[in-house]
């Protein structure tokens, strides 16, 4: 099973170590695979005043012909699979690769963590299952090396948008959180655009930019707490 990323699942934007969204509060929101055990853990609290069921699935993420795709992997193992939390509780969920799915390689390989609502077929008579809400955090595994090594361009398209093109030489994912003008005054824009290891990604914005204009791209990575910046020049297209 397959998907497009945004097409069945709603993405929510969490940023920082913790988020709540829709009643719902997830610690940490981007999640490592310990290289050692590759196990990691996600703690969820119900911040709603009603007993609520959340389902998880793992599926493994790519990025071919410039777009997301989510795949539906058995090997990646969620303990426990569903919960039921009283308002107010929380939960330590375990996850984790089985052991003939981890990778000796040097590139990382990139997974989503499916989080979805479930409403109760009693609360909502004649009525099935139905999901309420639906979550996406990024889950990463394998990497040995964490350098970026990202090529950025931008161009500014005749529909008015301006569009940032990048490629992803490193072993390791890139992250870009946000765009300015390339002076010290300029307002940061937050954006959101993962860019997996040995891919490419487009971001598009209809913020006012101009050809001819500089742009500064501040990017990150989970595994260090720090940004760089790279300076691109928008052209015509």
């Amino acid at each position: 099973m397959w998907i497009r990323s945004g097409a069945l699942l709603l993405l929510m934007c969490l940023n920082g170590l913790g988020s709540t969204a829709e009643s719902i509060s997830l610690y940490p929101t981007t999640l490592i695979l310990e290289k050692d055990t590759g196990i990691s853990t996600l703690t969820i609290e119900n911040r709603s005043d009603h007993t609520a069921t959340y389902e998880f699935a793992g599926y493994q993420w790519t990025q071919p012909d410039n777009g997301d795709e989510l795949t539906l992997d058995k090997s990646f193992v969620i303990s426990p699979p569903v919960v039921s939390l009283q308002p107010g509780e929380a939960r330590i969920v375990r996850m984790g690769l089985l052991s003939s799915a981890r990778t000796t390689l040097e590139t990382e390989k990139a997974y989503r963590l499916r989080i979805s609502e479930l409403s109760s077929p009693a609360a909502i008579p004649n009525a099935n299952l139905k999901v309420k809400l639906q979550i996406l955090l990024p889950v990463f595994s394998g990497a040995s090396n964490t350098e970026q090594d990202l090529e950025l361009s931008a161009v500014k398209r005749a529909d008015g948008q301006t569009c940032i093109e990048g490629s992803n030489h490193a072993s390791s994912h890139a992250k870009l959180i946000w765009l300015s003008r390339s002076a010290p005054s300029s307002d940061k824009t937050p954006v959101q655009k993962y860019i997996l290891a040995d891919s490419h990604g487009t971001l598009c914005t209809d913020a006012d930019y101009n050809v001819g204009d500089k742009l500064t791209v501040g990017t990150s990575t989970a595994y260090r707490n720090e940004i760089s910046s790279h300076e691109i020049t928008v052209l015509a297209p």
